[in-house]
């Protein structure tokens, strides 16, 4: 799998220490010369093909995913261009949901996010369960995956904390759950 990594920020980042230990292929791509991620990344910042100062749509070709920083607009040209050419595009988190084992509970929303995850997360443990919290709180979705807790079920619950943007989680999972008109109603996996 040829993967482009759209923003090289904290979560960008995650995708691409993700990916490359995995052993797919990775380019990265940002508009900033010197991108917060890219510290981040040290020596493994060698084996990946970065173009930095500008989204650089020539990655594209070959390309067979798109992972977008939730940073980054969905109306960039990069996002358009990978679309037109039916490449898969996603965030994270839905990567994260392909992957994970443990129940998911993903709080969204414009403002209380933080807030209602980290109780969401101290109940969940005051019951006994097993907690692991992350997304735009603290640790990245797919940094979450290294830990032994979401990779199992029993007991267990992962708690994200995502921007309406990026919040792609519902394809991969079987049970996955929409607002509809005042509640929350169980989904297939048509969607």
């Amino acid at each position: 799998m040829n993967n482009v990594v759209v923003g090289l920020g904290k979560t960008g980042a995650s995708c691409v220490r993700y990916l490359v230990k995995r052993g797919e292929r990775v380019s990265a791509t940002d508009t900033r010369r010197v991108p917060p991620g890219l510290e981040e990344l040290g020596e493994l910042a060698r084996s990946v093909d970065l173009r930095l100062g500008g989204f650089d749509l020539s990655l594209l070709e070959g390309a067979s995913r798109v992972l977008m920083s939730p940073g980054v607009s969905l109306d960039e040209p990069i996002v358009k261009a990978a679309h037109a050419r039916g490449i898969e595009v996603l965030g994270d988190v839905e990567l994260f949901a392909r992957e994970v084992h443990a129940p998911v509970i993903g709080v969204t929303g414009t403002n209380g996010k933080s807030t209602v995850t980290t109780l969401v997360a101290r109940m969940a443990a005051t019951a006994g369960r097993r907690v692991l919290a992350g997304g735009n709180l603290g640790e990245p979705a797919l940094d979450l995956l290294a830990q032994p807790v979401a990779l199992q079920a029993l007991h267990q619950i992962v708690i994200i904390d995502a921007a309406v943007g990026i919040f792609w989680i519902v394809r991969q999972r079987r049970r996955a759950f929409e607002f509809q008109r005042g509640g929350l109603r169980p989904t297939d996996d048509r969607g």
